[in-house]
């Protein structure tokens, strides 16, 4: 399968518009394309040049959602950004991009404590050994803090300090290394259904098919008020509510949990009744 999803357009440092990318990769035949421009929010007051206007983001997904709808047959263009990561700018960063319905986000490091990595050789050529380890090692600092963030999907150019010859002269990997972290929630659980017997109410639905399920969690409503928990139960899926009253209406959903904690989105709500 032939994709490029590192592309950026004239909304940031590109050369070229989206619907002229779209084409060209059209004419390549790649199959998926992504639009990624950079989305540069520093920490005040840094203002960078090469960034989108940080107050046109929407604006940038729908001129590639629209530049999207004219692409040739057999190409996916993708919706993507490549966000800056910053030590202290995780709310803001995950504020701003919240909402905007990407593809797919990258997440880079183009500036150690204000010196910019990849931005000429007499820049590096200026510093001492010492200072060009350190740089090196501030580097993968910044790198494992944006895989810590779970914000990105993608992490680009990792080896961007390189690009001028520089190469760190000690042992990186205790600056590299990181502990992986289950953030993904389980999937929604589907197929509730909701049987009303003489003195409770019998709840079923689909097992949930990750294999790190842990457990499920019932929510009940009643008269229209709001989901409150009712319980935590094993991963077998069906559970017997029989704190209820005859002619009392009540709305039942279930969520999953995995062994890490998350919790997934509630599933599509039920209503039952006990008859009087």
């Amino acid at each position: 399968m032939k994709t490029s999803y590192h592309v950026h357009s004239r909304w940031s440092d590109g050369k070229t518009g989206i619907p002229e990318l779209i084409a060209a990769a059209g004419e390549a035949g790649l199959e998926e394309l992504g639009i990624s421009d950079h989305y540069v929010l520093a920490p005040p007051p840094q203002v960078v040049s090469w960034s989108m206007p940080l107050d046109r983001l929407a604006e940038y997904v729908a001129d590639v959602r629209a530049a999207a709808a004219d692409a040739p047959p057999g190409l996916t263009v993708r919706r993507g950004v490549e966000a800056d990561f910053f030590p202290g700018q995780e709310a803001a960063i995950r504020d701003a991009l919240a909402g905007h319905d990407f593809d797919y986000i990258i997440g880079s490091v183009h500036y150690v404590d204000g010196f910019a990595v990849d931005a000429s050789r007499p820049g590096w050529d200026r510093l001492s050994p010492d200072e060009r380890e350190a740089m090196h090692r501030g580097y993968w600092e910044r790198i494992v803090g944006l895989a810590k963030t779970g914000l990105y999907d993608i992490v680009g150019h990792l080896d961007l300090t390189k690009k001028f010859g520089y190469r760190p002269e000690s042992d990186l990997s205790a600056e590299a290394a990181i502990t992986p972290v289950d953030q993904f929630p389980p999937s929604a659980p589907a197929g509730l259904t909701a049987k009303a017997a003489p003195a409770s109410i019998e709840l079923a639905w689909d097992r949930n098919p990750e294999p790190d399920l842990n457990a499920y969690r019932v929510y009940r409503a009643t008269a229209g008020g709001p989901f409150e928990k009712l319980a935590d139960i094993s991963v077998i899926p069906t559970y017997s509510d029989r704190a209820v009253e005859p002619g009392k209406i009540y709305q039942y959903a279930v969520t999953a949990l995995d062994r890490a904690g998350n919790e997934s989105l509630r599933s599509t709500p039920v209503t039952a009744q006990v008859n009087p």
